[in-house]
């Protein structure tokens, strides 16, 4: 290479030769690592090297030609075509996006196989068309008790919503389950019969089958979805608690605490009505006194005035 001072290096694409002018991490970082490497040896010979951009397949003379000899010293080095060792982000982010509907396919064949619980009818994310046909707050109560997400006393009472988990429908002092509601709650017993013998048919279990049965699988029989949804139009299963109405459960509600056996809370609830009255009682009474000097100066008037009687009552002052 005597007597070569400059090495002019040809592209049409513009993205390259930008690529090429920066070593930043990136798409490309390899390759163009590898042109530095180049221009730096050449300049180790006193060879400065340019890139130039030029018209791709626009009538430049011998364009085609550069193309041929390109394709011929690549082909006489013996080297093929190198698979790219790198990749972008999005390339990546793309193969995991169309990875994801075989993992969810495999986890979901792996894990309803074996649990209950996880057990899908028909093609997974299909609706369930009783309860999507439903009135919209029957069907939010079937997916919480479906789900898990349930408000009975046992989920409530971990986050302070309820100071125990017992039932408050049958006030027993048993936890307040989902097996509880759809088995053992004395207040829904008529409710419960009627259920269970709807899902024997719907099913064909034999008598007793029902006593055997999960809860979480009755969930997940689609032939049971008319029976459940039946069952919580007659009961208030998978509702919130009633709202607090009693004194007590008023007072305590506002944090008023007390002694064993609620004393404590009668007594403060009783200074708290006897304080509001106190305080009505300052608010009207200047109203109460003013009626009241009315009152008293019209009878007193009256009095002075009447034929049978006043005659030693002397008027000293009224307000009109």
């Amino acid at each position: 290479m005597h007597g070569v001072k400059t090495v002019a290096v040809c592209s049409d694409s513009q993205a390259t030769i930008r690529r090429a002018a920066h070593l930043e991490p990136g798409p490309g970082q390899p390759l163009a690592r590898r042109i530095n490497r180049r221009a730096r040896s050449l300049l180790a010979h006193s060879i400065a090297t340019e890139i130039h951009w030029v018209q791709g397949h626009s009538g430049i003379p011998r364009n085609a030609e550069a193309v041929r000899q390109a394709n011929l010293a690549r082909d006489a080095s013996g080297s093929p075509v190198m698979e790219r060792p790198y990749t972008s982000a999005s390339n990546r982010a793309r193969h995991i996006s169309e990875g994801r509907p075989a993992a969810k396919a495999e986890w979901e064949a792996d894990k309803c196989s074996k649990h209950f619980s996880y057990r899908l009818k028909g093609k997974a994310g299909t609706k369930r068309p009783i309860p999507m046909t439903s009135v919209k707050s029957r069907a939010a109560r079937f997916y919480r008790l479906k789900s898990r997400h349930e408000p009975t006393g046992v989920c409530l009472k971990p986050f302070g919503h309820r100071d125990d988990d017992k039932c408050w429908w049958c006030g027993g002092n048993v936890s307040q389950t989902r097996e509880h509601l759809f088995r053992h709650c004395s207040r829904w017993t008529d409710q419960q019969k009627t259920l269970w013998k709807t899902v024997g048919q719907a099913t064909g279990w034999k008598a007793g089958r029902w006593r055997q049965v999960q809860i979480s699988e009755l969930f997940t029989i689609e032939e049971c979805d008319q029976a459940v949804m039946d069952f919580l139009a007659a009961t208030e299963v998978g509702k919130f608690p009633p709202k607090r109405t009693s004194g007590i459960e008023w007072a305590q509600g506002l944090g008023l605490g007390g002694g064993a056996g609620g004393n404590g809370i009668i007594l403060l609830s009783l200074s708290f009505l006897l304080s509001l009255f106190l305080v009505l009682f300052v608010f009207l009474s200047p109203f109460i006194c003013e009626r009241g000097r009315r009152v008293a100066g019209g009878a007193i008037r009256h009095l002075a005035g009447s034929p049978g009687g006043g005659g030693d009552i002397r008027v000293l002052s009224y307000s009109n």
